[in-house]
């Protein structure tokens, strides 16, 4: 990339829901794995009296919530965070993309610039990018503020950065 992308830009709430979902994937699958494998199991359990009408209760809301009610209780938590953080919601996002890493603001509207060496990865979906500074630390790019050839361009350079999204 021997060009600067240069992205400007507000951040919705579902851009905001898009990277906490993004982010918190694989570990909702597993979380969601474990409470449906486990109400699967009490299901089956071969029980009698009243520990099989036990072991169908606790199959019933394990299942329910794996399945059903996890999913809203996400959409709600990462609701209420977006409504607690109203800076977030008005901020005008100016970054730019480089061969050399990216530039953007810090909270306080002063620019900051951090070397792609300094940071650990990135991931994708169809809406939103994330690159991670740490583990539990990213940069929200919605896809949106690209046009198909910046995204080409940055997914390239990501990728003979930090390898596959992670």
């Amino acid at each position: 990339m021997n060009k600067i992308i240069k992205i400007s830009g507000v951040l919705t709430f579902d851009d905001y829901l898009s990277a906490q979902t993004l982010a918190a994937k694989k570990t909702r699958l597993v979380f969601r794995a474990i409470l449906i494998s486990i109400g699967v199991t009490c299901l089956f359990f071969p029980a009698d009296g009243n520990l099989n009408i036990i072991l169908k209760t606790i199959a019933f809301v394990f299942l329910i919530y794996g399945i059903f009610l996890s999913p809203l209780q996400f959409r709600y938590r990462v609701r209420r965070n977006w409504d607690n953080y109203p800076a977030i919601q008005d901020r005008l996002l100016q970054n730019e993309y480089s061969v050399e890493g990216l530039r953007t603001n810090d909270d306080a509207g002063q620019a900051v610039f951090t070397k792609w060496s300094n940071m650990t990865g990135w991931c994708e979906d169809d809406t939103t990018l994330l690159i991670y500074f740490s583990p539990e630390l990213y940069h929200v790019l919605p896809k949106r503020f690209l046009d198909n050839q910046e995204q080409l361009i940055l997914t390239n350079v990501l990728s003979e950065k930090f390898g596959k999204p992670l």
